[in-house]
């Protein structure tokens, strides 16, 4: 039985997965592939009835906006949201988003709003046709990040994370992601010039923004960590996620 059921995006096609187990989700990218360079859901060769779908999107930016509310019920949260986004991007049709309540104060509430401009209407009636329950669709950093960030015991850091030649930051505070770029056809000579214009336009941004700690995802370059690691503390979580793949793998394998 498959707790989770991921399709990937990208501009080059669907990588269809299933994984076993709860810690299969971050090793996400090591395991469970099923059928990768298809097209179209329809080229899935697995029966979809029934199953609960994450779509991870690739190479798109998430804009992130903070809101203080006052203190009303969910659907009162979601129309004002809607409103606001509304106003700032004039256009909806393909501005997708997500909020979460960061602190309930007595007459108000902090929110934080994650914007993603993706138009995911014919996908979503494929996956439907297909017979998926689609749970959600997600930006991969974002859903990458929230599967390790209570791992994290750092108040202020940044994540980084590389994919199909897509490298993602993000920049971390308070267990919220605050601020995130995406650079596409990224190569490894390009790395220390791109961290320079991410952290200018950092301090731009987040005047009174520190950190000292770099985390690091499915980051292939263990030299750039190694030579980061002389100015700040990195760690690739990676490492850690390996093991518990092999561990998850031996009990999945002994119940069948």
């Amino acid at each position: 039985m498959y707790n989770k059921v991921f399709l990937e995006v990208d501009d080059r096609g669907m990588v269809y997965r299933e994984m076993p187990g709860k810690n299969f989700a971050l090793g996400l990218f090591d395991a469970g592939e099923i059928n990768k360079n298809i097209t179209s859901v329809n080229e899935i060769k697995v029966n979809l009835r029934n199953k609960k779908l994450v779509v991870l999107v690739h190479g798109e930016e998430v804009y992130v906006m903070s809101m203080t509310l006052p203190k009303v019920g969910r659907k009162n949260i979601y129309r004002i949201i809607e409103e606001e986004i509304e106003n700032k991007f004039k256009k909806m049709n393909d501005i997708m988003f997500s909020y979460r309540i960061i602190r309930h104060f007595r007459h108000s509430l902090e929110i934080m709003v994650f914007c993603m401009n993706y138009d995911s209407r014919k996908l979503i009636e494929e996956c439907h046709s297909a017979g998926f329950c689609v749970k959600g669709i997600v930006p991969v950093q974002f859903y990458i990040w929230e599967t390790y960030r209570n791992k994290i015991k750092s108040e202020s850091y940044i994540f980084i994370l590389m994919r199909n030649g897509i490298l993602y930051f993000m920049v971390c505070h308070e267990n919220k992601m605050v601020l995130n770029n995406v650079f596409e056809n990224m190569k490894k000579s390009d790395f220390f010039y791109i961290l320079r214009q991410f952290q200018m336009k950092l301090n731009v941004l987040l005047n009174n923004f520190r950190f000292q700690r770099i985390f690091f995802v499915d980051f292939p370059y263990t030299d750039i960590i190694e030579k980061l690691s002389d100015t700040y503390f990195c760690e690739d979580l990676s490492d850690g996620v390996k093991k518990d793949m092999k561990k998850e793998a031996l009990k999945y394998s002994d119940k069948r």
